[in-house]
């Protein structure tokens, strides 16, 4: 009779830890629309994003300040592989450790960019021990066989090392970050390269020899070999389907620790100009758009940067950084101006060149004036 009394309360113990574990973030797409969902609910994101010399703890007491006159939820901020891995399997986390704790205190959500093999397409921001290895962790190599400066995306060495670090990434959030402060992770920053179309070593001629993969086939509905299926864009979609399945197998490692939502963001072309011109090659920019979309499922939103020849229309979804008159100028008070960066070319002109190159610089996203952060403040 004991063991049937207590068996309703341990039934019910176990109902109250299921309904307590809050739910992870998500995307819900119906009838065309997406939305992204948090704690179970529609979310709007209000976000400002922290310049990239920011995302170290000594510089954060600066961004938290800006982001409560703001009025922001949502916070963008780099982690680097460089900083959670400086020493080749020892990795040291304090920054997000120091991160999660003060965005919780100023009852922010965050976003992390994760800078890994590509930033701005360099590797400036992978781990030295990578950076210095070019035998271990080669470089793409330009037309006439010279070394270049964006490692490799054929490199398996490259792709597993970054990987590795990126699920260590991922294994800290899931610890810690039970209550989901991370609501969403873009995987690496502006894939692609500049001054090179594509990697032209031996092995990277061999692949672009071959008929292209049946799995773009499908999706694109093209064949024969790269230039037949691509003409003019035969390069840079080779370097697009290459990088996109990169992403897409850093993306998928973490998700498999961590079911987060994660995306991609883009160095754009001019949308004016002709196909093979403008941004990034390999990056997931509008020419081969269906290249990455074929490539890199996991990271089915993209953010798009400012675009230099006109601004774009942003991604459902995705706190996007813009700049021009066509964008809505909502000013900060006058006295934080010098710490920041507002994406409005008026903002811009009226707070002069020098809040621009502030180390502690916030870059504002589109945000709406009279949206005010409701919820209960995250511990």
């Amino acid at each position: 009779m004991r063991l049937i009394r207590l068996l309703p309360l341990a039934l019910a113990a176990v109902t109250v830890s299921a309904q307590a574990a809050p739910e992870l973030p998500r995307v819900v797409t119906k009838d065309g629309r997406s939305a992204l969902f948090v704690d179970g609910a529609p979310f709007l994101m209000l976000g400002a994003q922290a310049n990239n010399s920011s995302n170290y703890p000594a510089a954060l007491p600066k961004v938290w300040p800006v982001l409560d006159k703001l009025n922001a939820n949502t916070l963008e901020i780099p982690v680097a592989w460089q900083q959670i891995e400086p020493v080749e399997g020892k990795f040291d986390f304090s920054y997000l450790d120091a991160l999660l704790k003060g965005a919780r205190e100023h009852n922010l959500r965050l976003v992390l960019l994760w800078f890994g093999t590509w930033k701005n397409t360099s590797s400036s921001y992978a781990p030295d021990w990578v950076k210095t290895d070019n035998s271990r962790f080669p470089r793409m190599r330009t037309r006439d066989g010279k070394a270049h400066y964006v490692l490799s995306p054929h490199a398996r060495t490259t792709l597993d090392a970054d990987k590795r670090a990126f699920v260590a990434l991922m294994q800290r959030l899931k610890a810690i970050d039970p209550q989901n402060t991370v609501i969403m992770v873009q995987v690496e920053n502006e894939t692609g390269s500049y001054g090179s179309t594509r990697d032209f070593s031996a092995e990277a001629n061999a692949l672009f020899a071959q008929p292209i993969p049946k799995a773009l086939a499908a999706k694109t509905g093209k064949s024969g070999n790269w230039t037949q299926a691509f003409g003019k864009l035969a390069d840079t979609a080779f370097n697009a389907w290459y990088v996109s399945r990169y992403v897409d197998e850093v993306a998928a490692a973490g998700q498999a620790v961590k079911n987060l939502p994660m995306y991609a963001n883009a160095a754009l072309g001019g949308p004016f100009g002709p196909a093979e011109s403008g941004g990034a090659s390999g990056g997931p920019d509008w020419p081969v758009i269906d290249v990455w979309r074929a490539g890199a499922p996991r990271t089915s939103r993209w953010s798009r940067p400012t675009s230099t020849a006109a601004t774009p229309k942003p991604m459902p979804n995705i706190s996007i950084s813009m700049r021009g008159p066509t964008i809505p100028c909502w000013c900060p008070k006058p006295a934080i101006r010098p710490t920041m960066r507002v994406s409005c070319g008026r903002c811009w002109a009226r707070a002069g060149s020098a809040s621009r190159h502030s180390a502690s610089t916030i870059r504002v996203m589109p945000i709406i004036p009279s949206a005010r952060r409701t919820s209960t403040p995250r511990r």
